[in-house]
Parts: C-alpha cells; sequence; structure tokens
C-alpha cells in the first residue's frame, strides 16, 4: 500500500469517529474543585493556586495586582455616584490580600448609595463608610459574610435592613451620628457584636432582641430620645461599658444588677428618679456618672461599691445621703454639688459640696 493510500485511511477513520454521534459527558469535579476551561481545578476563575492558596496571579513584570471582580464593585460605586471618581479614590489606602480586598476605606468621600454588587466583595473584612452622605443600605450588604468591622456614622442613614443580622463575624459596628428611629430585630443575631456605637440618633426605644448581644462589651447610646430599656438587658452579661446619656430615662429596670462587668456607668442628663436597691452589686463598676438627673436619694447598697473611683451625682434633687457613702474607697472623687442637701449630709469623704440648697 501507497504511503498517501495510509495516510487517507487514517485520516477518513479519524474523521468517521470524531464527527460522527459520539458526544462527550460533561466534565464533573469533584468537591472543592472548579470547571475552569474543561479542566478541575482548585482556585475559581480568574484565580491561581499557588502554595495550596487561591491567589489572583500577577503576569510578568507587575508586583501590585488586585482581582477583577472586585475592582468592578469599585466602578459600580463609581457609576453609581457622580461626585465619586478616581480623583478622591486612593488605592494606597485600600487592604489587598493574595489579590483580595479586605478593607475598604471610603471615609469621608461622597457616596449616596451604595451597589447591590457590594455583596460580590466576600473577603472583605472592614468596610469604612463614615461620613459619605449615605442615606441606603442596600440588603445584600448582609452577604458580606467576614465583615468584622463596619464604620457608618456621621451619614444621613433612617434605618437598617433587616439582613444586618446575617453579619455573624460583625464584632464592632459605629452608628452615631446618623437619624435612625428604629432599629430592626435582627440586630440581635449579630452574636459576635462587642462594641455598638448609637449615639446621636432618633432612638425612642430598643429591641428586645438587645438581650441576645451576650459577647456585647461597650454600648453606646448616648443623645438619643430613650425613655427605658428593655428588662431583657440584665442577659447583656459581658457588658463593661454602657453610655445612656443625654435620653429621656426616668428608671432602670430591676434586671440592671445582672450587670455584673460594668466597669463605667455614664447616665448624666436623663430624668431618673431612683436606682435599683441592690445598685451596690456592681462589684466591678470605676466610674458612675449620673449629674443632671432628678434622684431624691441613692441606696443604702452604694456603699458596697468597692472599686469605685468616680462618682458623679451633682445637680440632681437628692435631699439625703446613706452614711454607707463614706464606706467607698477613701480614693474615689465624690461629687454631689448643685443638690438640696442640708449640712448634716456634709460627710467628709464627699469631695466637692458647695452650693446647696437646702431650704427650711
Amino acid at each position: 500500500m501507497k504511503p498517501t493510500q495510509s495516510i487517507f485511511i487514517l485520516l477518513s477513520l479519524f474523521l468517521m469517529f470524531s464527527c460522527g454521534d459520539n458526544s462527550v459527558e460533561p466534565l464533573v469535579c469533584d468537591e472543592g474543585l472548579t470547571n475552569v476551561d474543561g479542566v478541575c481545578q482548585l482556585c475559581s476563575e480568574g484565580l491561581t493556586e499557588i502554595d495550596g492558596k487561591c491567589i489572583y496571579s500577577c503576569e510578568g513584570g507587575i508586583t501590585e495586582c488586585y482581582y477583577q471582580g472586585d475592582l468592578d464593585v469599585i466602578q459600580d460605586i463609581f457609576d453609581l455616584n457622580d461626585s465619586f471618581s478616581e480623583v478622591n479614590f486612593s488605592m494606597d489606602e485600600q487592604i489587598w490580600t493574595d489579590g483580595r480586598l479586605t478593607k475598604l476605606f471610603l471615609h469621608l468621600r461622597n457616596i449616596d448609595t451604595l451597589p447591590e454588587s457590594i455583596s460580590n466583595l466576600d473577603n472583605l473584612e472592614e468596610l469604612i463608610l463614615s461620613s459619605t452622605g449615605l442615606s441606603t443600605l442596600p440588603e445584600t450588604i448582609g452577604e458580606l459574610s467576614n465583615l468584622t468591622h463596619l464604620s457608618l456614622w456621621g451619614n444621613e442613614l433612617t434605618s437598617l435592613p433587616e439582613s444586618i443580622g446575617n453579619l455573624n463575624n460583625l464584632e464592632e459596628l459605629y452608628l452615631e451620628l446618623n437619624q435612625i428611629s428604629q432599629l430592626p430585630d435582627q440586630i440581635g443575631d449579630l452574636n459576635s457584636l462587642t462594641f455598638l456605637g448609637l449615639d446621636k440618633n432618633q432612638l425612642i426605644t430598643l429591641p428586645e432582641s438587645f438581650s441576645q448581644l451576650v459577647n456585647m462589651k461597650e454600648l453606646k447610646l448616648e443623645g438619643n430620645q430613650l425613655t427605658s430599656i428593655p428588662d431583657s438587658i440584665g442577659n447583656m452579661i459581658n457588658l463593661e461599658h454602657l453610655n445612656l446619656n443625654e435620653n429621656q430615662l426616668i428608671s432602670l429596670p430591676e434586671s440592671f444588677i445582672e450587670l455584673k462587668s460594668l466597669i463605667v456607668i455614664e447616665i448624666h442628663t436623663n430624668q431618673i428618679t431612683n436606682l435599683p436597691n441592690d445598685f451596690g452589686s456592681l462589684e466591678n463598676l470605676e466610674d458612675l456618672i449620673l449629674y443632671g438627673n432628678q434622684l431624691i436619694t441613692v441606696p443604702e447598697s452604694i456603699g458596697d461599691l468597692s472599686n469605685l473611683k468616680t462618682l458623679r451625682l451633682d445637680l440632681n434633687q437628692l435631699i439625703s445621703l446613706p452614711q454607707s457613702l463614706c464606706n467607698i474607697p477613701n480614693s474615689c472623687m465624690i461629687k454631689v454639688h448643685l443638690n438640696k442637701l442640708c449640712e448634716e449630709y456634709h460627710y467628709e469623704c464627699i469631695d466637692s459640696w458647695d452650693p446647696q440648697d437646702c431650704g427650711d
């Protein structure tokens, strides 16, 4: 047989088997692998496996590289906000890890709206959007499952999406200086939260779900319009610093004395008329700031606060003080001026007494 005939036969056989009905089963990858251009890989498209980790691989000669999907989200922010542009955006202020965005810093940038695609920043750990002019948040923000720090203070927010409760790894949430009038019940699902800043908003009430924030260490609610706090606040057993200054509170719930971890209590400039009888059981308390209320007296147990360093009872309506007050350590600064106390209550342990309006 001639060589040309052999080649012809082989070519015919190849065409017969390749062009016939010989469909190929679609590639199915094992769990944990991704089909990328017909190949099962550890990493999805746009990422490369290096030393067992998926990273965005830079081309030759390039030392800084960024995952395109993350860059697309930044571009979406540009497109949605006319006053936000490359001019006031610095790549140097952002933090990238293995090509993925882990910190997005947009403080003082002019941003009215966030795109729904914000959820694509699935490696994001810190999101800084303070003083941007932001008025709403998309529901998709709740999909940022790796977020630990969210800063939204100094904006024009009036509410939070229910999806905020899905941020299971969130540890710090800054919402000061907004116009929030109500919190969603889902706020109580933030079981990793240790800091919550809500100063200078428009809150009138707090949801009962607050009691679920058992890992909270610092809660700031100064300058709202709260008239009461939930009885269940006593469940926040790890709370160390509580700020309720400049509200409209008239009393504290009895469960308040369950907050045994409290170190600092700030409740000045309210309308509180009395304290729970067992207030002295808050044995770790160091600073108790109660000036500017309507207190007539304080409980005998206040003398049990053996770690107290500062006691502010000035500018109230006090007409009597228990002698147990002087059981507090001598190093404690005690201020009771601007009350209605007569001289018989001018104990030696008091640092600031005058003036008083004792009356007759």
